[in-house]
């Protein structure tokens, strides 16, 4: 094959390589993070790589192999933060999650060592309460209308007629009930929880305005 030939193909190779080249990282973090190889890389929730490998660094520092499809990336600046969490779409497991950087900044280069930090759980579950007691209602509700479908369908009769009215009174007990409990939450609960969050936020501003103490020398 002559020279010129040979030097095409070449370069056609390389090019089409470059088209699927990963953008590797190395992910630096101080602690463990339960991450593991085959764990997703996200950037706005989209799928855009995998962990590849997690190594002991010494000192209780990890190193995580990041393999990110390059294409797919281009807010990955050396602003961008690299957060470790929960995986929501794989119980159990955890992932790695990109919030972008400024955009005006460069690209992060390819074997590129990066900053993480483990996205730590919420003080106060608050969303999880939220989510039980609205189940709960959803469960009480489902009941209520099961028992109203089924009761449609015997026929009537003293005892039947007796079932019905002590359906009614359920019924509305557990109507009255919510309407005291949406009351009571309003009125006494909420200012409550109100003026208390108050307080903790004015302590959290007192203890930041406070110096810091400078670290001694030796």
């Amino acid at each position: 094959m002559p020279i010129r030939h040979t030097f095409i193909v070449a370069l056609i190779v390389l090019l089409l390589g470059c088209g699927r080249d990963e953008l590797n990282l190395t992910l630096q973090l101080d602690g463990l993070s339960g991450l593991q190889p085959g764990d997703t890389v996200v950037l706005r929730n989209q799928p855009v790589g995998e962990v590849t490998a997690v190594e002991a660094a010494g000192q209780s520092g990890y190193l995580a192999k990041l393999a990110i499809e390059s294409e797919l990336v281009p807010e990955a600046t050396q602003s961008a933060r690299f957060l470790v969490g929960e995986d929501p779409d794989n119980p159990g497991r955890r992932r790695v999650e990109i919030l972008p950087g400024d955009p005006d900044d460069a690209l992060l280069a390819d074997g590129a060592t990066v900053r993480g930090s483990i996205k730590q759980a919420p003080l106060f579950p608050l969303e999880e309460i939220l989510r039980s007691f609205t189940e709960g209602l959803g469960i009480l509700r489902d009941q209520v209308e099961r028992f109203e479908s089924d009761i449609r369908r015997v026929p009537e009769s003293e005892e039947a007629q007796r079932l019905r009215d002590e359906w009614a009174r359920l019924l509305d007990e557990i109507q009255r009930a919510q309407a005291a409990t949406e009351e009571s939450v309003k009125r006494d609960l909420l200012p409550k929880l109100q003026q208390e969050l108050q307080d903790l936020e004015e302590e959290l501003r007192a203890l930041e305005a406070r110096p810091r103490n400078k670290p001694q020398t030796i």
